[in-house]
């Protein structure tokens, strides 16, 4: 793919952009490896964490100075896939940073050098649009309400970071991503997801209740009671190697006992989000894959309605009480008769949690219809490394919804959005997201076979995180805006080339 030529975001400094002069993805290998070496050795022989301390440092110092905006792009997207500790900072994650710092990097290096920083009308679109008022949004959400320091209020900083930091993310990616690496890349996520989900499940049956170098719940157990654990990355881990397999594999022996280890890992990991994508996901391969997706729309009601008759009937009683939960998705005032015992379970207390806290946040919309009630801070203290999931059992429910609404942490992506940045931010989200979903899928339709799956890849990636957006609050999460830039980019790289990529007929 090396003769294509970029239109649009061209950010380069007129060297073979298909050449990688360092390799950010080895030097990522190699950051991890030194951050988390000092952190195993943190408390126990502080100057040999300082030394591996030192090493990361250099490593980063390194690839600012002499990468190229390739090396940058690779080191950064896996930054975002992993959620690794800062040595000495308890549990802040070196994402947090790292997006600032890179595309500080990124201006100031290419800014002053002969550029190509062109929008071609390609990208003059009614998504672009959607999508560059949505971020206004985001910077308008930063600065409302926000109470300045040595104020009596605490500003809830942190959280608002961790919302601009996505648009450093979002620009430092679409600037620095080539699609002439698109197969490495994709080579690369393989590998590392397929090692997440490797590790996150020796994790489960050796029973580690956490590893120091990573932060909090994605690579904690989570203990809800004596018959369920859980593990958000190894659902996460297991899905993105399904949806990688169901495109560039073709079937064999080893892919299906890969295609086995990542369904274990949606089971073991007790998370039904993760779960019910696996299978919505398989269907929705099935269905691009055969080009019926219109017709599939509707015959995707099946299995959702068997799913919701399953988890609604004394059938879910024949599963084995350690998957009980993966069933169990309503609150409990839907759990009567013969399903009563269902009521005191945990998912369903989850459940009720979630339905109580959206309908509140619903009825208070309207007082904040424009731009919404903007980020607040938590009232009560949460102690995640010491106490897991019982940091919240120790607050009452009333405080902690009062929190998670002010955190902006509603498990809901479009009700989240709606709360914390007012409707007309809903409906430009929802629209763009919509949107970039439609045309990644109508684009793969008229392409040759490799960027044809290619095209399923980034498609099946953004119905998972559609999905995900449901019970997840998927506007806070790095890796989405990621690859959200990705797919931005390539499904208007590839409408801008059809000579060059040879479209279906």
């Amino acid at each position: 793919m090396s003769e294509l030529t970029i239109p649009g975001f061209n950010l380069s400094r007129g060297s073979n952009p298909s050449v990688l002069k360092v390799n950010g993805f080895n030097v990522f290998i190699c950051f991890v490896f030194s951050i988390a070496t000092s952190q195993l050795f943190f408390n126990v022989l502080n100057v040999v964490s300082i030394l591996f301390l030192f090493i990361s440092v250099i490593l980063l110092f390194y690839l600012l100075l002499f990468g190229s905006n390739l090396d940058y792009f690779l080191f950064l997207f896996f930054t975002c896939l992993i959620r690794l500790k800062i040595p000495f900072l308890g549990e802040r994650e070196c994402s947090l940073i790292l997006p600032f710092v890179f595309f500080v990097a990124i201006i100031s290096k290419f800014f002053f050098l002969p550029l190509n920083l062109k929008i071609k009308k390609n990208y003059v679109n009614e998504i672009s649009f959607a999508l560059f008022f949505f971020f206004v949004f985001i910077i308008i959400t930063f600065f409302n309400n926000i109470q300045m320091p040595g104020g009596s209020v605490n500003s809830g900083f942190l959280g608002r970071w961790n919302l601009i930091n996505t648009l450093f993310v979002f620009f430092s990616i679409l600037l620095t991503f080539k699609i002439e690496i698109l197969d490495i890349l994709l080579e690369h996520f393989y590998k590392f997801y397929k090692t997440i989900l490797v590790l996150s499940l020796l994790i489960l049956f050796l029973n580690i209740e956490k590893i120091p170098i990573f932060n909090t719940f994605s690579w904690m157990v989570i203990k809800e009671n004596a018959s369920s654990n859980r593990m958000i990355i190894a659902g996460i881990s297991a899905v993105m190697v399904l949806i990688y397999i169901l495109c560039f594999k073709e079937y064999s022996l080893k892919t299906s006992l890969v295609f086995l280890l990542s369904f274990l890992g949606v089971l073991f990991c007790g998370g039904r989000s993760t779960f019910f994508s696996f299978f919505i996901i398989i269907f929705c391969y099935w269905a691009i894959k055969n080009r019926i997706l219109g017709q599939a729309t509707l015959l995707s009601l099946v299995p959702i309605c068997l799913f919701i008759v399953f988890s609604l009937s004394p059938l879910v009683f024949y599963v084995p009480v350690k998957f009980q939960r993966l069933f169990v998705v309503f609150p409990s005032e839907f759990y009567t008769g013969s399903l009563r015992q269902l009521k005191k379970t945990s998912a369903a207390s989850s459940s009720n949690f979630r339905y109580e806290m959206w309908s509140k946040a619903i009825s208070e919309i309207p007082d904040n219809v424009l731009i919404g009630k903007g980020l607040g801070v938590p009232k009560a203290e949460y102690s995640f490394d010491r106490k897991g999931m019982d940091a919240f059992r120790e607050v009452s429910s009333k405080t902690l919804i009062s929190d998670f609404m002010n955190t902006g942490g509603l498990h809901n992506t479009f009700v989240s959005i709606a709360f914390i940045m007012g409707i007309p931010a809903f409906i430009l989200f929802f629209y763009f997201f919509l949107k970039l979903t439609i045309a990644a899928y109508s684009t793969s339709l008229k392409l040759k076979e490799k960027y044809r799956m290619q095209m399923f890849f980034f498609t099946l990636i953004l119905i998972y995180y559609l999905i995900k957006s449901i019970i997840s609050d998927i506007y806070f999460e790095l890796d989405f805006f990621a690859f959200l830039a990705i797919i931005f980019k390539t499904v208007y790289i590839y409408k801008g080339h059809k000579t060059a990529l040879s479209i279906k007929k």
